[in-house]
C-alpha cells in the first residue's frame, strides 16, 4: 500500500492488536480483550485481576484508539495511525473509537493492603473506622502510594484502595503457592 492509501481495521482486528500488545508489555498477567461496536461507534475493553496499574496499561492501550473526543466542542476527532508491519509502516484507522482499562483486585492483594494499614496505625483493620493516616502519592509519577500518619481522618476503606489502586501488583505471592511452585503446579 502506498503512504496515501489507509485500511480500516474492524474492531475485532483492533482488538487483536490490542490483546497483542498487553501481552507483549506485561507477560504474566492475563487480560480479558473484548470488542463491540454500537450505532455510532465501536470500543475495546481490556480487563485483568491485580497486575500492572490502570496508567500502566493505558500507556499501550491507548495506542490503538480510533478517535479522541474534545468535551469543549463536544465532538469526537477520528485519526489515522501507522502501524508497524513486516513489509513496513501502514497508514490505518483503527476500528475502535476508544479502549477502556478496567482493572480488579483480588481478596489476597485486597488482604495485603489492610495489613499494611493495620501496621501503620498499630490497630486492627476496619473498613468504617475513620484513621489519622493518608496514602500518599507523588503527583505525575507512578510510584505507588506510601501510607503515613496524618492529622485528617480518612475512613479505612478509602486508604485500603489508594493503596491498591496505586501499586502494580501484589507485593507477595498469593496464598498456598512457593517460590517453586506455580498456580498450575500442584504442590508436592
Amino acid at each position: 500500500m502506498t503512504p496515501s492509501t489507509k485500511r480500516r481495521l474492524s474492531a475485532a482486528e483492533t482488538a487483536a492488536l490490542v490483546r497483542k500488545a498487553v501481552k507483549t508489555a506485561h507477560p504474566g498477567v492475563k487480560f480479558s480483550v473484548r470488542s463491540k461496536t454500537y450505532a455510532g461507534g465501536a470500543s475495546i475493553d481490556v480487563s485483568w485481576t491485580d497486575g500492572p496499574t490502570t496508567s500502566q496499561v493505558e500507556a499501550t492501550t491507548k495506542l490503538y484508539q480510533g478517535a479522541t473526543f474534545d468535551g469543549m466542542t463536544d465532538l469526537r476527532h477520528y485519526h489515522d495511525s501507522l502501524l508497524s508491519t513486516d513489509d513496513g509502516a501502514e497508514v490505518v484507522r483503527y476500528g475502535a473509537d476508544f479502549v477502556f482499562c478496567h482493572r480488579s483486585f483480588s481478596p489476597e492483594f485486597m488482604a495485603e493492603c489492610e495489613n499494611e494499614l493495620a501496621e501503620l496505625t498499630g490497630e486492627p483493620y476496619e473498613p468504617c473506622r475513620s484513621y489519622n493516616a493518608a496514602a500518599l502519592s507523588t503527583p505525575g509519577t507512578d510510584e505507588p502510594a506510601k501510607l503515613c500518619h496524618s492529622q485528617e481522618k480518612a475512613w479505612g476503606s478509602d486508604l485500603v484502595h489508594r493503596l491498591a489502586w496505586s501499586r502494580p501488583q501484589p507485593r507477595t505471592q498469593p496464598r498456598g503457592l512457593s517460590s517453586t511452585t506455580t498456580a498450575t503446579e500442584p504442590r508436592r
